[in-house]
């Protein structure tokens, strides 16, 4: 039994079977990385069009802020893992007697298709940086709410402000 063991492992040792294991491993290495950076893309594109609509007149400290909020829910265990499944979250609404969106943009029937080429510019590159880690707004780490000021929804009665940045309230 030992000879066979010796034989199998000298055959592995043959350069044509080595190249052959490093050439399917760069190949599954090759692969996995697109695959990887095409998730990252389709994040950092759902994330950009929700700081797009959600944000596109706020300061750039809003728009990261939008950004942050919606990251802390891929974070936290209440929300989808992911930031497009976060952003196209649908809920039960008993009032309205359907589902709507967490993020209204997308529950209406206009064009999600940015139609500001300066403004898409800019909630791209906020996207790219905050799903790479950069946090402007630090005391939003664990906000996981916030709406404009024009309007009051149901659920302000239950959770504390932490932060007015622009025409927004964010609340943890």
């Amino acid at each position: 039994m030992k000879d066979k063991i010796h034989t199998y492992v000298a055959h592995l040792a043959k350069p044509q079977i080595l190249v052959t294991g490093i050439v399917i491993l760069s190949v599954v290495y090759f692969l996995a990385n697109l695959v990887i950076k095409k998730y990252q893309l389709e994040e950092t594109l759902c994330l950009a069009l929700n700081i797009y609509h959600e944000g596109r007149g706020e300061p750039q400290s809003g728009r990261y802020a939008i950004a942050t909020v919606t990251l802390n829910r891929v974070a936290s265990e209440k929300y989808p893992n992911n930031v497009c499944e976060v952003v196209y979250q649908r809920s039960y609404n008993r009032d309205l007697n359907r589902y709507i969106g967490v993020f209204s943009w997308t529950q209406d029937d206009i064009t999600d298709t940015p139609m500001e080429h300066n403004a898409w510019k800019d909630a791209y590159e906020i996207a790219r940086n905050a799903y790479h880690g950069e946090q402007r707004e630090k005391e939003l780490s664990d906000a996981l709410f916030y709406h404009a000021d024009h309007i009051q929804p149901y659920w302000i009665k239950h959770k504390k402000p932490v932060k007015i940045i622009g025409s927004h309230i964010f609340y943890n």
